[in-house]
């Protein structure tokens, strides 16, 4: 690795990404228990206990890992630190085999062409280098000391346990807003907007974060197919139409009920199923909780078709 990490290079990823025969990741020889290990943990809110625990058990050249900050269906993210500088930075460690296994080979690609397209866009995650080892798809990405938009709001007290305020909710609004702007400015949808993909530090500066399921809009400036977290769905999602940007402003209000009110606005049936309440658009915010009339109002007017 080179003594600077200040920019990524152009992602080369071949479509059937072949094992190179160089060192590599080393890792237990299940990696699908820590997977979900580390799922169990994220849940439960025991894992960003500490900003920085070695470990021996993982190597990856010219890095130092930490604990697990994050997992997915493909891979872990570590905090780790840069030998070199001691720099405290987080690795996306994506299995190839499992890249490949899933058919999301241009999900990967898309997303390391999204970030760099966006380098430079404030609160948009930076993508700082990429690497191959033998196993594994390695992103660089800096560490926030923090954690993501779901966990934090869960650590609340009270009166305000499992949400945020009206003004920290305006405060995260303005800025998803900000990266959005940039990011279709671009041609870009996310389609995945949900807490869990937004980092926040404890002075609540965020970021978005996790563009696998983005996409580059047609020149039609419309899209047709399902992605994304169910319970964030868009009506025109839900119903099979084509959709546009405004399938990101649905989900900005989808999470603005969320940090407002602790809750989805939409429900589920007994297979989890959010389908018919959204195509229904029958939804429901809680009466209890403080909130003012124009933080409803606006709601009500983005959850609409």
């Amino acid at each position: 690795m080179p003594n600077s990490l200040q920019k990524a290079p152009r992602p080369r990823l071949s479509r059937s990404l072949p094992k190179k025969n160089n060192s590599g990741l080393i890792v237990k020889e299940d990696a699908n228990e820590d997977i979900i290990r580390a799922e169990k943990q994220l849940r439960n809110g025991r894992v960003n206990q500490e900003p920085y625990q070695e470990r021996t058990d993982i190597y990856i050249p010219g890095f130092e890992i930490g604990r697990i900050i994050g997992s997915g269906m493909i891979g872990l993210a570590y905090a780790a630190k840069y030998v070199d500088n001691q720099q405290i930075f987080c690795l996306k460690c994506m299995s190839k085999d499992k890249i490949a296994e899933k058919s999301l080979v241009k999900n990967i690609e898309n997303e390391i062409k999204f970030h760099l397209a966006l380098i430079d866009v404030p609160h948009i995650m930076p993508l700082l280098k990429m690497f191959q080892t033998e196993l594994e798809l390695v992103l660089v990405l800096p560490y926030i000391p923090g954690r993501d938009l779901f966990r934090f709001m869960k650590s609340k007290e009270s009166p305000f346990k499992g949400h945020l305020s009206e003004f920290e909710s305006q405060t995260v609004l303005k800025q998803l807003l900000s990266a959005l702007s940039a990011m279709h400015s671009k041609g870009i949808l996310h389609r995945d907007i949900k807490p869990e993909n937004i980092m926040v530090s404890n002075d609540l500066e965020v970021w978005l974060s996790d563009l696998g399921l983005a996409i580059e809009m047609p020149t039609a400036g419309f899209y047709q197919g399902r992605a994304g977290t169910p319970c964030y769905y868009p009506y025109e999602m839900v119903k099979g139409l084509t959709y546009d940007f405004r399938a990101d402003v649905w989900c900005l209000g989808v999470l603005l009920v969320e940090m407002l009110f602790g809750c989805l606005p939409f429900s589920a049936d007994k297979n989890r199923d959010y389908s018919q309440s959204i195509i229904k658009l029958e939804y429901s915010l809680p009466t209890t909780k403080k909130v003012s009339d124009e933080a409803r109002d606006l709601i009500a007017k983005i959850l609409v078709p």
